[in-house]
């Protein structure tokens, strides 16, 4: 990418995660769609507008994304532990778990291994 084309993927990619934060989740899929567009190679991208989908409910486009964003960097720590949300809310704990524990092997922050295992365990606990 040229220089002006990072420069506007990067403003991109931000307004898209400000309609994200703001909770505008189908103005951040339009604004990722053009990102993605930019830069089909950006895994947060493609994990951001995973999660725009999620929070909309629109969870098979939400697993499309998350595992795009996974063949891209199958190390990208993110896009599991979201994967696993969704596979959480939709019944399947053991792929949620299976998930978890890939976040947390590729995680280098001790929060989130904190926040993992307590899903993990509360995952565990209702399978019980």
């Amino acid at each position: 990418m040229s220089a002006k084309h990072v420069n506007e993927f990067e403003v991109l990619y931000h307004q898209g995660n400000d309609y994200y934060f703001d909770g505008q989740y189908e103005h951040a899929i339009e604004t990722f769609n053009k990102v993605i567009e930019m830069n089909p190679q950006s895994k947060w991208a493609y994990d951001r507008r995973g999660s725009a989908y999620k929070s909309l409910k629109r969870y098979d486009q939400a697993l499309q994304d998350y595992n795009r964003a996974l063949e891209l960097d199958p190390t990208f720590d993110n896009a599991y532990r979201n994967r696993a949300h969704v596979y959480r809310k939709n019944g399947f704990p053991h792929a949620a778990i299976a998930d978890f524990e890939r976040a947390k092997q590729y995680s280098r922050d001790d929060r989130t291994h904190k926040k993992i295992d307590k899903w993990i365990a509360e995952l565990k606990e209702q399978m019980d």
